[in-house]
């Protein structure tokens, strides 16, 4: 029994002593396992990149879908009225000309639109034509564009014998103007402001109508980046857009 017993406490003893050599030689396995398996510091490299990429990707991802970015971003869209039914061939109308600016999506009546949300409800996807319209003292909707003078332009007139609708075009960046612009005829008060720079014709014309660009593009290069950091924006008065 003695005998016994000291054996199987020999045989422990050997096991904690190969379980002791297993760990400082790396285990068992083959030669080449051995010599695949990462060390513990390239294990922790690897990691940190992988956990930096994430950290890279998530943060653009959010930037891209939380722009204008409440406080940060500062915008500047110019825009123009259109209305197939003035004048004998249609004309650009006066642009508005309030300057109130609840949210911080508005104008200086300078026929640009200014994106600086103050708050979260016109940040990021709250961000949209809607909120300029209402600082505006104006609306829009699918079926009429009410303008601040309380005129509305509805869907009840035929231009160059072809139904006019509400349309709104839209130029992802005014220098690109010469590109056909998106044109958007539902859901006209959602539409989103994407990009420092958009070009805007808010109009009622016949479907398919080929409209000019805004006049306003032109004073884009003379606001002054101080006075925006300053908080003291101004753009030179317009001149309303030739018809000619």
């Amino acid at each position: 029994m003695a005998r016994d017993f000291r054996s199987r406490g020999s045989s422990l003893t050997d096991a904690v002593r190969n379980i002791e050599r297993a760990a400082r030689t790396g285990g068992g396995g083959s030669r080449l396992s051995r010599i695949l398996r990462p060390s513990f510091p390239a294990l922790v490299l690897l990691i940190i990149a992988a956990g930096s990429a994430l950290v890279a990707f998530a943060y653009t991802t959010r930037d891209v879908q939380a722009r204008p970015v409440q406080n940060d971003d500062h915008w500047h869209s110019p825009y123009a009225l259109w209305d197939c039914a003035e004048g004998v061939e249609g004309a650009f109308l006066p642009h508005f000309t309030g300057t109130d600016d609840g949210l911080g999506i508005h104008s200086h009546d300078d026929a640009i639109i200014h994106v600086h949300p103050y708050f979260e409800a016109a940040s990021g996807e709250n961000a949209t034509l809607e909120d300029f319209m209402t600082a505006m003292r104006a609306e829009i909707s699918d079926d009429a564009i009410t303008l601040d003078d309380g005129r509305v332009l509805g869907e009840d007139v035929t231009c160059g014998g072809e139904p006019a609708i509400i349309q709104v075009h839209r130029w992802e960046f005014a220098s690109s103007v010469d590109e056909a612009p998106e044109v958007f005829t539902e859901d006209l008060a959602d539409i989103r402001f994407l990009n420092n720079g958009e070009a805007w014709v808010i109009a009622r014309a016949p479907e398919g109508a080929e409209l000019e660009p805004p006049a306003s593009i032109a004073w884009l290069g003379q606001i002054d980046p101080f006075a925006l950091r300053a908080g003291e924006e101004s753009t030179p008065l317009v001149t309303e857009p030739s018809d000619e």
